[in-house]
């Protein structure tokens, strides 16, 4: 089971990703896992740049549009109100790449080189990943305010 999945799977996580880039399918990937267990973990913030598909020179609003398309009608107010609406375009340019999940007073961070882009999984091997275990405290100064964000939940 994956991190992303492990979080959206309880109740007790939010969420939060960040990249420069995605793309519709990086985007449906994450849909993909939000609709598995809706109403359980909560995707708070996904920090994304306003043309958050360069190589393909494709708006977020695009990428957000095209990804949705792929989705029954039925799905589509869920996705919209409880996925599409946590992106979030701060006003310096989004550098970082990051997954978490905030439980509590615990954040679990993985920390990324790659953007969440199929172009980053083109060559095999050449990105980094880091997993590391913080305070909520710490991972907001570290994390979310460097991005202009407000952190859902308590710290305690």
């Amino acid at each position: 089971m994956s991190l992303l999945n492990k979080w959206f799977a309880d109740r007790g996580y939010t969420i939060y990703m960040a990249s420069p880039e995605v793309d519709s399918d990086r985007l449906r990937d994450v849909i993909d896992v939000g609709l598995r267990y809706q109403y359980q973990g909560k995707l708070a913030a996904f920090y994304l740049n306003p043309n958050c598909d360069p190589a393909n020179d494709i708006s977020t609003e695009e990428v957000k549009a095209k990804a949705l398309k792929k989705y029954d009608a039925r799905y589509q107010t869920y996705i919209e109100y409880s996925l599409l609406r946590q992106i979030t375009l701060p006003a310096t340019p989004v550098r970082a790449r990051f997954v978490a999940g905030v439980k509590d007073d615990l954040a679990e961070v993985m920390v990324t080189s790659a953007s969440f882009h199929g172009n980053s999984f083109l060559h095999h091997g050449l990105e980094t990943v880091a997993y590391q275990e913080m305070s909520a405290v710490d991972f907001v100064k570290d994390y979310i305010e460097p991005l202009g964000g407000v952190f859902v939940g308590t710290c305690y």
